[in-house]
């Protein structure tokens, strides 16, 4: 499983890893030519022309070498950044065309945060111990082949132990993975708390919750740090346990050695070179083993952004269906969350252009309402439709292009400057809107509005996020409290422009203010899981609108 994992990851780099592999087998057998130097050194009659070929000799085959592990180095390290940039692309691409409802079970800053630790956690991986492994992997099998060829006997004997040197490597790789997993999600745990409390800091000052988020962050810090030691601790318990039966091996074959020179069976030379092959296959031995338990200890993080990746992003097929009009239907639509009922078999008929308020008490279901005409929240039962067409089978890129929400929260994005209106909106139309609705110019010539527009006030906020909504040329319109911050004066003004604007349009509003009722020719009460249709709190020249199916 993993290793399919990981191959996926390297399937598109295809050259660069063969290159990769063509230069780690090069890398790998100038190691096994090693042990043959050393014999050839001492078993030859040395003479001064002999030994101004070989000093020679070992100096080109130094540097080749040399040279040989730098493009290795130089490769593999080019090779995993790439991998990873791909992955993050992947990953960015997923999550910003997935239906937002995903992100909100999830929670986005856990989101986040696992993206950013399993990616950098993972960039390890690729960049360093996948590549290490490949060249150990060489390495191994060439020096094997000069221990195998120097003396078969022996090494035969020294292979004994290679067998239960790999049963460690396996338990400890075991160990180390389940406890790699716990430390991950600990680190993605800290990861959101940290950026919860960064977002909440005026609610902690004003509430004094200081304590508490100190001795919270205390809590999920240490329950990383005692995950990840014992990850650490069975991560490297391989390398000395190895350690131990190599150098047990090494001592008995000495022994074993020294008693077939006696006998004249080996040379000096054999004994030497298949001693210094013998140290040299430790190295890799050593080096895959460490490598064997990052990669065990990495799958949970590369299992869980695969995850994210497998998870689809069309809710239907891709063709943007032929509307003939705007009608908005809730056939039969009831709504749970987590056990709780909030709405139940609620049908509803909203004529194209309509000026419908949704009004009801706080947490009753009205913004859980807008998100499910809006199509980022699917219903438990029923059908929802616009223009007879039931939204499900509608891709939520073309839905939106019909379909803007303004919801309670703002989010503008520094990066993007004036994109944060629309692609095609100039300044100088932002700035006549800026005007309108009274706010202060005060941004910069590229309108940046620093991260998350920590910067601006909550009303400024709502009228630049109606500023924005407007230069959306969409067919619906939902509003979600959009002026709860505004004083009243200012709220008449804004919603004059707004109903001016979107005098052909249908507008769904949620509020707990009276002003923006006003402006609705129907008013619905969202009560005990079901609408109701509230005529008595119309206006006397809209009481003979449309009435509830």
């Amino acid at each position: 499983m993993l290793k399919a994992l990981i191959l996926n990851y390297l399937k598109s780099f295809k050259n660069k890893l063969a290159l990769l592999i063509l230069v780690g087998i090069l890398a790998g057998a100038t190691d096994g030519v090693i042990p043959f130097l050393i014999k050839t050194i001492f078993d030859s009659e040395p003479t001064q022309e002999s030994i101004s070929v070989l000093v020679i000799l070992v100096v080109c085959f130094g540097f080749f070498r040399a040279l040989v592990n730098l493009l290795y180095i130089n490769l593999s390290s080019s090779l995993g950044h790439e991998v990873i940039k791909n992955l993050r692309l992947q990953l960015m691409h997923k999550i910003i065309n997935l239906n937002p409802t995903r992100i909100l079970q999830q929670g986005p800053s856990k989101t986040a945060s696992m993206i950013i630790n399993d990616a950098t956690f993972l960039r390890e991986l690729m960049v360093d111990i996948i590549p290490s492994a490949f060249k150990e992997t060489f390495r191994f099998t060439a020096i094997l082949i000069a221990t195998l060829y120097l003396n078969f006997y022996l090494s035969i004997l020294g292979l004994i132990a290679i067998p239960v040197i790999a049963l460690f490597v396996v338990i400890t790789s075991r160990l180390a993975k389940k406890y790699a997993q716990k430390a991950q999600q600990s680190l993605s745990c800290l990861t959101s708390f940290i950026f919860s409390a960064l977002i909440g800091i005026k609610t902690i000052k004003s509430f004094q919750l200081e304590n508490p988020i100190e001795s919270k962050f205390k809590e999920l810090n240490e329950d990383l740090k005692m995950n990840s030691v014992k990850a650490d601790v069975f991560k490297n318990l391989s390398v000395p346990i190895n350690e131990f039966l190599a150098a047990t091996a090494l001592g008995v074959l000495i022994w074993i050695a020294f008693g077939k020179i006696s006998s004249e069976i080996i040379t000096k030379g054999e004994f030497l070179g298949f001693l210094v092959s013998l140290f040299l296959l430790y190295d890799p031995i050593k080096k895959l083993s460490k490598a064997k338990s990052f990669i065990a200890a990495s799958a949970g993080a590369l299992s869980r952004l695969t995850n994210i990746l497998n998870i689809p992003i069309e809710n239907g097929p891709k063709v943007e269906p032929e509307f003939s009009n705007f009608n908005i239907e809730l056939d039969n639509v009831s709504f749970e969350h987590e056990g709780k009922k909030i709405l139940s078999g609620v049908n509803l008929f909203i004529n194209q252009g309509s000026k419908v308020a949704i009004i009801g008490e706080s947490g009753v279901g009205k913004s859980t309402l807008l998100d499910i005409l809006s199509g980022f929240l699917t219903p438990t039962e029923g059908v929802v439709k616009l223009g007879g067409i039931p939204i499900s089978d509608i891709p939520l890129e073309f839905l939106v292009k019909h379909i803007t929400f303004a919801s309670q929260s703002l989010d503008f994005f520094d990066a993007l400057g004036l994109l944060n209106f629309g692609k095609e909106v100039s300044e100088e139309e932002i700035a006549k809107w800026l005007q309108k609705f009274k706010i202060n110019n005060s941004f910069s010539s590229n309108f940046k509005f620093q991260e998350f527009g920590l910067s601006l006030s909550e009303g400024e906020k709502q009228r630049l996020m109606l500023i924005r909504v407007l230069f959306k040329k969409a067919e619906i319109y939902l509003f979600d409290e959009v002026t709860s911050a505004l004083d009243p004066q200012l709220e008449e003004l804004i919603l004059e422009e707004i109903f001016a604007e979107l005098r052909s349009k249908t507008v769904i509003l949620v509020s707990h203010r009276p002003a923006p009722l006003k402006y609705a020719d129907r008013i619905l009460e969202l009560k005990d899981c079901s609408l109701i249709e509230r005529n008595d709190l119309l206006p006397r020249e809209k009481t003979n609108s449309t009435t509830l199916c």
